[in-house]
């Protein structure tokens, strides 16, 4: 399953796009191949061959990788715009409220936690037959995922909005400007300086036209 996420090949030589590129349609993971043109080669993202369970291909159409690039710059440059714009809008009540949401889900992963060990004894006990169990044991694992990935996500997100998460931003966006070049001949710093800011970027491309829906490590 690993494998078919994040293909071999892909690990073998980190392209710009590396790691960070996903088909919009099906979600997987989309890879690069360089192609000989007449002034030497270029980078393309490979059309989607992922497969669904009934064997139809996606078939999500590649494109020059260095067009998904310019894309990506101008949607950083509009995001930091918009970054800097709500930086001090009401950061202080969002601040409170982050951190009653994080105290709330904590409290919610304890109880769940708790739970484990209610339902056990109620089985134990032949309060609940062995499918109840089963199904009781499986809703709270779910719930209890859910809750852990929600308490992440607002911890980043309180991380990124305090005094402290906001000088490590500043900084991390001083070094992509600094350092951020699409025209650089290193792909793998490309790649690493990317990966500073942007978690997964989404593709989709219908005729001539392409949509990138950029997941950035913090929101705004």
């Amino acid at each position: 399953m690993q494998n078919s996420r994040f293909p071999v090949h892909t690990k073998k030589s980190k392209q710009a796009l590396s790691g960070l590129l996903f088909c919009k349609k099906c979600g997987r993971a989309m890879t690069c191949n360089r192609r000989k043109v007449k002034d030497g080669e270029k980078l393309y993202v490979k059309k989607c061959q992922s497969m669904s369970d009934t064997g139809v291909v996606c078939g999500n159409p590649g494109i020059q990788a260095q067009d998904v690039l310019d894309a990506i710059d101008k949607k950083v440059k509009a995001y930091r715009k918009q970054l800097d714009h709500n930086k001090n809008k009401k950061r202080d009540k969002a601040l409170q409220l982050m951190q009653k949401q994080i105290t709330a889900h904590k409290q919610s992963l304890k109880n769940l936690e708790d739970g484990f060990g209610r339902i056990r004894n109620m089985y134990r006990l032949g309060v609940i037959s062995d499918e109840e169990f089963m199904k009781d044991i499986k809703k709270n694992k779910e719930e209890l995922e859910s809750t852990q990935n929600n308490l992440r996500s607002l911890e980043k997100q309180y991380q990124y909005t305090s005094a402290e998460g906001r000088k490590d931003l500043r900084d991390r966006f001083a070094d992509f400007d600094e350092n951020f070049s699409i025209e650089s001949s290193n792909p793998e710093d490309v790649n690493n300086l990317l990966k500073t800011i942007i978690e997964k970027i989404f593709y989709i491309r219908e005729g001539d036209d392409f949509v990138l829906d950029i997941k950035f490590m913090w929101d705004l």
